[in-house]
């Protein structure tokens, strides 16, 4: 019976502290997962890309409704979150002896699910580390 109520899966990040990145200073910052939609979403995957330049990694969350895929850093599987529903992820670490003052890094999240989802523009999320330069170039036409 199809009853015509989807999912809708939101992704947000916080940083928590500076953006500044420098060699062994820490880092923390969240990932939140809210289903939006009416419907609950199963079989849920949330992947959260941090560049190599992160390390001594740690996360936490409710161990009860989140398997760790084996083998990444970090991808998880979600069996279910009902309609409404919300998971909050907090990860921390540190920047690699490697990395320079102000070396800029992109850190991700995305979440997918096996469900009909409504907005699938809201699945993604990223933080912008250290000091990014952004250049606007005019458009030109001819």
């Amino acid at each position: 019976i199809d009853s015509g109520l989807v999912t809708d899966l939101a992704v947000s990040m916080e940083l928590i502290g500076s953006a500044e990145t420098a060699p062994g200073a820490p880092l923390t910052y969240t990932i939140t997962l809210v289903n939006q939609g009416a419907a609950d979403a199963a079989n849920i995957s949330l992947e959260n890309l941090i560049p190599a330049e992160i390390v001594n990694t740690s996360w936490t969350v409710d161990p009860g409704m989140v398997t760790l895929q084996d083998g990444t850093r970090y991808a998880w599987l979600i069996a279910n979150l009902p309609a409404g529903g919300m998971l909050v992820f907090t990860l921390q670490g540190q920047y690699a002896s490697h990395v320079t003052a102000g070396m800029p890094l992109w850190v991700s999240a995305a979440a997918s699910t096996a469900s009909p989802e409504s907005d699938l523009n809201n699945n993604a999320a990223g933080l912008h580390l250290g000091a990014w330069r952004f250049l606007y170039l005019p458009l030109v036409g001819r």
